[in-house]
């Protein structure tokens, strides 16, 4: 079961900030990392997922972020089909 849990108690909340931060201070691969290890925890959790493929696509392994992109990740998958760069 795929989990999208926003509650920043839940156990996963502070990987997923991390990994956030790591990517807001343009480090994508610290922060593919921290998403790397959080999906070994819980493999299932969508943005873990989205985090990975947006770390991926921000150090220019853009195939890799396309694979990695799900279907329940619309948000990344028309990211990076469409081409654009942040």
């Amino acid at each position: 079961m795929l989990n999208d849990t926003a509650d920043p108690a839940a156990p996963e909340a502070a990987t997923i900030a991390e990994a956030e931060r790591l990517l807001r201070q343009g480090e994508p691969l610290l922060a593919y990392n921290m998403a790397e290890t959080g999906l070994q925890q819980w493999p299932g959790h969508i943005r873990l997922h989205q985090l990975l493929a947006l770390a991926l696509a921000r150090s220019g392994d853009t195939r890799a972020a396309y694979e990695q992109s799900r279907p329940g990740n619309n948000r990344i998958y028309l990211y990076l089909g469409s081409g654009r760069k942040k």
